[in-house]
């Protein structure tokens, strides 16, 4: 069986270019391009109808219009429209040229066929919600507009499944997805649900119409676009990031240096805990300056106190609560401060409800004590990201009988862990791009 297209089979400079871009290099991406003229019509006049045709020209068209040639990127994205091959991610590609180039009603039908396909996808919900605010719509109409497209794109889905019930079990299930979206059955489109009922079922379908829901209302903040772009600062709700486990403190200076500050979010503040007294002194010399950043020298535990540290054998990291851990030396340890998250974030950030919060842990096995905490006390839902390293359970030799305990917990709580850590620079560009598609969609009352 042949192994699927990636990257890597891209020809060198559009790998390149990629790279640059992912690392917010637009200059030398832009140079890769405008000096590899043969290269890039080599790419155009591949065969689109081939899967290495068809993702090297997708690939091109994103570097096109990140450095700006935008008529070049919207021609590939048409011609792979013309093949008939399914690849939606095209017409986010379209939305975004067409934002860009004023033309705001094209700019919207695209991404709803984007958002058809993929109706849960933050990124191309946050950029629609964004180009209906351009058409001057209030934030409740684009609510309401954002949540028929998820709609729309979810019937599209899954309608085989839907037309295989008894009507009265395929009215229940419409009833059920437009009360898990707020909307009415006015607000959807009639072909689409009319497509679900046969005429001698009308009866169905008129009892759908009459369903009544309470609208998404309006949320505090205004969307807008990149405010460094057009000049004006965003009503900002608060950010908060937790970053638990700092060692050096890598990813907190990637967080409050780069990926913030490039969202144009100010309204902010990075708390760090690391338990460590020699990585403690470090990152105050590190970060004392930085008036948004609070370092806690406490351990994440299962309780408030005392606990020992134990160091690791093979490197300067990697330091645990556990000494069953498989790489601590049991004689080699300091006492920490110990505590519940619970009980410090209600008593140190008492606004967290109200909120974005970021969550990055990679505690060495704690993340068992830290999601059970969450969970039991009702505050995961209060979480809009979870990101780091959260695979440390399995190596503590005390928890062998928690470790399917702690991924079914994730898994019932739908927490997907975004990686994020230093040995992994790329998996900053993925962090940015959630952290501004799900702010956006908070910001008008709405979660994924």
């Amino acid at each position: 069986m042949k192994s699927p297209i990636s990257v890597k089979d891209l020809p060198q400079f559009l790998i390149e270019a990629t790279a640059a871009l992912e690392c917010g290099r637009i200059t030398e991406a832009t140079l890769l391009i405008n000096n590899n003229d043969e290269a890039v019509e080599s790419v155009q006049r591949m065969d689109k109808k081939k899967p290495l045709g068809i993702f090297a020209s997708y690939m091109l068209a994103v570097v096109l219009h990140k450095i700006g040639r935008l008529s070049q990127a919207e021609e590939l994205c048409m011609d792979i429209l013309e093949t008939g091959l399914p690849f939606p991610f095209v017409y986010n590609v379209l939305g975004q040229i067409c934002r860009e180039d004023k033309r705001i009603s094209e700019a919207i039908g695209y991404f709803e066929k984007a958002i058809e396909q993929h109706p849960d996808n933050t990124n191309i919900l946050s950029s629609f919600a964004d180009v209906l605010t351009d058409s001057g719509r209030s934030k409740q109409e684009v609510a309401v507009a954002v949540q028929k497209a998820r709609v729309e794109g979810f019937f599209a889905q899954n309608g085989k499944l839907i037309r295989e019930q008894k009507p009265e079990q395929r009215y229940q299930t419409i009833v059920n997805i437009l009360q898990q979206f707020r909307l009415s059955g006015y607000m959807v489109n009639t072909n689409r649900i009319a497509a679900f009922f046969n005429p001698e079922e009308a009866k169905w379908l008129e009892k759908v119409k009459e369903y009544k829901c309470e609208p998404p209302k309006e949320a505090a903040g205004r969307i807008s676009g990149d405010p460094i772009a057009t000049g004006t600062r965003r009503e900002q709700m608060r950010v908060n990031y937790f970053d638990m486990g700092l060692c050096d403190g890598e990813e907190m200076g990637w967080m409050v240096d780069s990926i913030l500050p490039s969202l144009g979010i100010e309204n902010y503040c990075a708390y760090g805990f690391e338990p460590c007294q020699a990585f403690y002194d470090k990152l105050k010399s590190k970060f004392g300056h930085h008036d948004k950043v609070v370092l806690v020298k406490k351990a994440i535990s299962n309780k408030n106190g005392v606990a020992k540290l134990y160091y690791s054998r093979e490197s300067k990291e990697g330091h645990s609560l556990f000494d069953t851990k498989h790489n601590v030396a049991k004689d080699e340890f300091e006492i920490v401060e110990s505590i519940l998250f619970s009980d410090w974030l209600r008593e140190e950030v008492p606004d967290f409800a109200e909120s974005f919060n970021i969550l990055r842990f990679n505690i060495e096995g704690a993340e068992w004590h830290l999601i059970d905490d969450l969970a039991k006390n009702d505050l995961i839902e209060n979480i809009d990201i979870f990101c780091g390293h959260g695979d440390d359970v399995k190596k503590i030799g005390e928890y062998k009988d928690k470790v399917n305990e702690y991924y079914e917990t994730l898994e019932k709580y739908n927490i997907k862990i975004l990686l994020f850590c230093s040995i992994y620079p790329t998996t900053q560009k993925a962090l940015k791009e959630m952290i501004q598609g799900k702010l956006t969609l908070k910001k008008i009352g709405l979660g994924v």
